[in-house]
């Protein structure tokens, strides 16, 4: 076991060691080798779903129907069913205790059965997180109640992990990808810095070595998916390489691409 601690933190060190030298990298001389043409703007395929970002936005429950016939036959009622749940949730529970309920731990059966399915599954289970994170309570507030927060941010840090270098490269996927990233890294700056005075020096060291490990290799280049989120927001990965504020790219690029997920339900 206490090996396995060495090894654990040596690679934790890596990887944000990882971060430091990329990020030096594009100030002295920039990084080169970005794809021509990004997965999302690549020709899609008659049957790939259209607009995917949409499915994760503010009027994505217009559209949850496109994702039924896409989800297989074996989870189909049961997607129907928790969709139905989750679109219905009212007056803003708190969302770890709603998760904690019988419809949300349906929810999170589901949302785990998802995941290992097909990219289109992938999404659908984004899909879901996302209203949860819309239609429940999750902001710390005065008494920095950060347990919601680190909840929504773990269904994230799932899907990233199964889904996210896969997704990067993906039609579909790859601009789903980038917003389940901006937004772990905002829910997890909300969770190790809840008030203006005081952290959790734990949540955000335990954040950032997650998101190097998903954004860089250990010689320091970025993956696929570090290549996606750097196009669409670099001050993320500025951020993540200092010494303080290291979450506040993804908490303002959050903020500005979803401004109705505050996590008071819009209110």
């Amino acid at each position: 076991m206490e090996q396995a601690g060495r090894t654990e933190g040596s690679v934790t060190g890596t990887a944000i060691a990882a971060v430091l030298v990329f990020v030096g990298a594009i100030a002295v001389r920039g990084v080169s080798g970005d794809p021509a043409v990004a997965p999302a703007d690549r020709e899609r395929a008659p049957d790939d779903i259209a607009a995917p970002l949409q499915l994760l936005g503010p009027a994505a429950s217009l559209r949850a129907g496109e994702l039924a016939p896409r989800v297989r036959e074996a989870l189909r009622q049961e997607w129907n069913e928790v969709q139905r749940s989750v679109a219905r949730i009212q007056a803003c529970p708190p969302s770890s205790e709603w998760l904690a309920s019988a419809p949300g731990q349906r929810c999170e059966r589901l949302l785990a059965e998802l995941r290992s399915g097909s990219r289109d599954e992938a999404l659908a289970a984004l899909h879901l997180v996302f209203e949860l994170a819309r239609r429940t309570e999750w902001a710390p507030g005065l008494r920095a109640r950060t347990q919601h927060a680190d909840k929504l941010a773990g269904l994230l840090h799932e899907w990233l992990r199964a889904w996210g270098e896969r997704a990067a490269d993906d039609r579909v996927l790859s601009e789903p990808a980038v917003a389940a990233t901006v937004a772990y890294g905002a829910l997890m700056r909300r969770v190790s810095q809840p008030l203006p005075l005081g952290g959790n020096d734990e949540a955000l060291e335990r954040a950032r070595a997650f998101l190097a490990s998903q954004l860089f290799d250990a010689q320091g280049q970025a993956t696929r998916l570090g290549l996606a989120v750097r196009a669409r927001h670099p001050k993320a990965l500025e951020a993540l390489a200092g010494r303080r504020n290291v979450l506040d790219g993804f908490r303002e690029a959050f903020e500005l691409a979803y401004p109705e997920l505050d996590g008071e339900c819009g209110s």
